[in-house]
């Protein structure tokens, strides 16, 4: 279950820094624009109000985020990686409920970490020797 956590998240990672970058660039784009050209501003804008930059930001950062939730994953540490791979997430989706769209798969990522578990501790096996040396006294 690790490697699939690994082949979803690096997937998922990569399309979410590449969302990131793309919106920090759009906002550069709309900014740039002739002032004569005509945008629909309810099309160009977040329902929350928030810049395309700033969740670029975010994006990016949940990126980064995603990429130690897979260290993590990869460690079996799984929860704590699903925890590092879908919180990020959440915030991203407070910020512009758009990003979900692309911040989707490392949710999706998150939940299957949750199915990686630690190796179990086993006692340690008994001695044969120490008991040998017991029945010859």
């Amino acid at each position: 279950m690790r490697f699939v956590v690994l082949l979803f998240g690096l997937l998922a990672i990569l399309l979410t820094a590449i969302a990131g970058a793309s919106l920090m660039f759009l906002d550069y784009v709309l900014k740039s624009l002739p002032p004569d050209f005509k945008l629909d501003p309810q099309a160009w804008s977040s329902p929350t109000g928030q810049g395309f930059s700033e969740t670029g930001l975010f994006l990016l950062i949940a990126a980064v985020y995603g990429f130690l939730g897979i260290i993590l994953s990869m460690m079996r540490c799984g929860w704590q990686g699903a925890l590092m791979l879908g919180i990020p997430v959440l915030f991203t989706a407070v910020m512009n409920p758009y990003t979900l769209a692309f911040t989707g798969l490392q949710g999706f990522t998150g939940l299957l970490s949750f199915l990686v578990f630690p190796l179990p501790l086993n006692p340690p096996a008994p001695k044969e020797e120490a008991e040998d040396d017991e029945e010859e006294e």
